[in-house]
């Protein structure tokens, strides 16, 4: 199937400290929006209007490039999120529904990844759908949209030879959901938010 490269994002650049070469991380991302309608506006007769806004964020990246500009590894790794965000048409324009407000708004809550480099590896925190737990190259993803019924995931590279393992690092708290982007290190802790829904 061929791959549609527009749609990926260059999101980090970093340091191998195995041997100061250069890890890229590019993760695929794009967003949609629609109108939906139903049920009675505030002006007799009308019909509630809401736009609908989607934000993907797909499949991971990872390229190590030495500093002569030869490619030493790339690993790909499948991930499909999906949040939606509803906005009643009276506010479109006004609060925060347009992509920038959102994005404002720190909009993807939910998905994307965090990261961390430790011991020569570098370590990927993400939300995503229990089926996926095994996969660590191209396959069948799974789509993580119902954030109540995901898990938290982490896929650890080793620096020396892009070997990836992925691993379950945490569940969902009953009525909250972790937000893998603000993650950060505290020496061999990592810690990240967690949002109630």
């Amino acid at each position: 199937e061929p791959v549609n490269f527009s749609n990926y994002r260059f999101k980090d650049i970093l340091s191998n400290p195995v041997d100061n070469s250069i890890i890229y991380l590019i993760e695929e991302q794009w967003k949609t929006s629609g109108t939906a309608y139903g049920g009675s506006g505030t002006a007799p007769g009308s019909v509630r209007t809401v736009s609908i806004f989607h934000w993907i964020n797909g499949n991971i990246m990872v390229l190590n490039v030495k500093r002569d500009g030869a490619i030493k590894w790339v690993k790909v790794v499948p991930k499909f999120q999906i949040e939606h965000w509803s906005v009643p048409q009276s506010t479109v324009g006004i609060f925060y529904a347009d992509w920038y407000s959102l994005a404002y708004f720190d909009f993807p809550f939910y998905s994307s990844y965090g990261k961390t480099l430790w011991n020569n590896q570098l370590i990927l925190i993400f939300n995503d759908n229990p089926a996926n737990i095994r996969l660590t190259g191209p396959g069948p993803v799974k789509r993580a949209q119902n954030w109540n019924d995901t898990e938290i995931h982490a896929l650890i590279f080793d620096l020396n030879d892009g070997k990836v393992t992925r691993k379950l690092a945490g569940q969902q708290e009953t009525g909250s959901v972790a937000l893998p982007r603000h993650l950060f290190s505290g020496g061999s802790e990592l810690y990240f938010p967690a949002q109630h829904l």
